[in-house]
């Protein structure tokens, strides 16, 4: 349903991920139970914020991140300056929804 994202990204995801992306995407065309689709999104965040290092695929959200470092407009990595702020705003948000999944469990 994806497609083959990973054929043509560098992505790469677990194979959990991959089926729970897909589920999400099937939620998001029915629209059926908004509820539900917010608990999908926060079981794939929390899958790409525990996803180990030690894993033998490497992380979707660290892969993500360091491209958020690239400026297409100037074809260069973004200085130090104008980029901290882009991975302390996700690493809130990571606090955010970590602290979210422990209160549903």
């Amino acid at each position: 349903m994806l497609g083959d994202g990973e054929e043509e990204s560098d992505i790469q995801f677990l194979g959990d991920q991959w089926d729970n992306l897909e589920e999400l995407q099937r939620m998001a065309g029915e629209v059926e139970d908004e509820d539900a689709m917010d608990l999908k999104v926060l079981e794939v965040s929390i899958q790409f914020i525990m996803h180990s290092d030690y894993k033998p695929r490497k992380s979707a959200l660290v892969h993500f991140l360091g491209w958020l470092g690239y400026d297409g407009r100037t074809r260069r990595w973004r200085e130090a300056g104008t980029y901290t702020p882009t991975p302390v705003g996700v690493q809130f948000c990571m606090r955010v929804l970590t602290l979210k999944h422990a209160d549903c469990h």
